[in-house]
């Protein structure tokens, strides 16, 4: 069972590093790509027609990224209403509002499917593809924060400490 907990443990911290470092590189990509063509705009006159599509995609993949990275680092807004109470009742509120996200993210994803069949047929025009494209980030993040809502709700299960002690080890 501590293996378990070590390998849980290993996945969330290898899964946060690695959305971290994709999250740092889609900033300085939109942040660039922004830049120049600010730059190619007003000194030049001129612009790349595709950018603001790209810019679109790259924010949406950002944000729905930052949403399982922000999950499974236990870095999202929370109010700690319970910080007197019991370590127990907290591990069950805990546990909860993992089921309750699995939950959410387990009919989510057939309806963001559902969007793409009815708005996946316009074009980007700029760009050549479907508008589909729009939509593939937010099914990379629900999925990534599926996938890290599971892990932190077995290591509840497993560990009462959620795996944070395993993590300090």
């Amino acid at each position: 069972m501590t293996s378990t907990i070590r390998r849980l443990t290993r996945l969330r911290h290898w899964l946060t590093s690695t959305s971290r470092i994709i999250m740092a590189a889609l900033v300085l990509a939109l942040v660039s790509l922004d830049f120049v063509q600010v730059i190619m705009r007003y000194a030049f006159g001129t612009g790349w027609p595709w950018a603001g599509d790209v810019s679109i995609v790259m924010l949406l993949s950002l944000a729905w990224i930052g949403v399982g990275h922000l999950w499974l680092s236990r870095g999202h807004i929370a109010v700690d209403l319970l910080a007197g109470s019991k370590a127990a009742l907290r591990r069950r509120i805990d546990m909860a509002a993992c089921i309750v996200v699995i939950a959410c993210c387990v009919v989510l994803l057939p309806m963001i499917d559902k969007t793409i069949g009815v708005y996946g047929f316009i074009d980007l025009p700029a760009l050549g593809v479907s508008g589909a494209v729009k939509y593939w980030p937010i099914i990379i993040g629900t999925t990534y924060l599926l996938i890290g809502a599971v892990i932190d709700l077995a290591l509840r299960l497993l560990d009462p400490d959620g795996g944070e002690g395993a993590a300090r080890a």
